[in-house]
């Protein structure tokens, strides 16, 4: 039987690369994509969390040193927003600070380079 459907590890990179291109996006972007109701900010590093996470973790996941370097970049930046909402009451997650917070801006840059790495477009 043919199937039309993508095996999972293909699923999870196109989800993957959807995520990426949410992260590089610009703020306009971005918040358009998530619905008013939720955390915009919250839920796109939360579906980068995850979809990252799940690549990496796959047995046969075939990713290059540089590709896992990239993910780590951007794990590492948005710790240390994490770690500033929390020890310094900084607003990193608000709509506000995704316009507008230099440490956006660097995610935003990041997730460029991820997307170099491996070989897809920020569109």
């Amino acid at each position: 039987m043919i199937s039309n459907e993508l095996p999972e590890k293909d699923l999870q990179l196109k989800h993957l690369k959807w995520s990426l291109q949410a992260l590089a996006a610009c703020p306009s972007a971005q918040l358009a994509l998530f619905p008013d109701a939720v955390a915009k900010a919250d839920e796109m590093v939360l579906d980068f969390d995850n979809c990252a996470a799940a690549i990496r973790g796959r047995d046969d996941n075939g990713l290059s040193e540089g590709q896992l370097a990239a993910l780590s970049a951007i794990d590492q930046q948005l710790s240390t927003m994490s770690r500033l909402a929390t020890e310094l009451d900084a607003d990193m997650w608000s709509e506000g600070a995704l316009r507008n917070d230099q440490h956006w801006q660097q995610t935003r840059e990041l997730a460029e380079q991820a997307l170099k790495a491996f070989g897809w477009g920020v569109d």
